[in-house]
């Protein structure tokens, strides 16, 4: 299975404003905006790793999965959450040939808990693979979860006044982010 981000986060709707007043930066001199390129890179810093830490997708953008082989019967269950569009859906032999599979026979059922695509996945071809482009996260920044914007705020500020990189991730940000982390049961993700 590969994952691979294809389109980027805009800097446009990262919350810079939102950090530099948690950090409590000056505002109304000639320097405003001084540090908003340092603010920019904590965001994305913070986004990511709440991303890794719990597997939702915080801002929209869009995705490939690449996988072998599907592991269940009449649905399949997609590595991210939540997911508001699967834009194509191929199936490719090893020789390179690819199937459009019509997704118009498939319902896609996504939330902030999981995202399952129901019907009847296709026989991958040995030596084949699946590639299912989907699009992913939440519009904007205010429609995330506040206990989410607020742990991404949190670390962002963290990282930017621990740049040295020693500790670990704050406590808080690790009870913000508790309840939003996958659950194993039985070996399966749920």
């Amino acid at each position: 299975m590969i994952l691979t981000e294809t389109s980027t986060i805009d800097d446009a709707t990262l919350p810079v404003d939102a950090l530099s007043a948690q950090l409590r930066l000056g505002t109304g001199f000639a320097e405003d905006g001084l540090q908003d390129s340092v603010l920019t890179s904590y965001l994305r810093a913070a986004i990511g790793s709440v991303e890794a830490q719990t597997g939702i997708i915080l801002l929209s953008r869009d995705f490939t999965w690449d996988v072998t082989e599907f592991r269940e019967d009449m649905q399949i269950t997609l590595p991210l959450r939540p997911v508001s569009k699967i834009s194509t859906f191929g199936v490719f032999e090893a020789s390179g040939a690819e199937t459009i599979i019509d997704i118009d026979g498939f319902s896609l059922r996504s939330d902030i808990n999981g995202t399952i695509l129901m019907g009847d996945p296709p026989a991958i071809p040995k030596g084949g693979h699946a590639e299912i482009e989907v699009l992913a996260g939440f519009a904007d920044w205010t429609s995330l979860p506040s206990d989410l914007s607020h742990a991404v705020l949190l670390l962002a500020a963290w990282f930017y006044e621990n740049r040295t990189g020693t500790g670990g991730m704050p406590t808080a940000v690790r009870a913000l982010l508790a309840p939003y982390r996958p659950r194993r049961l039985g070996g399966a993700v749920t």
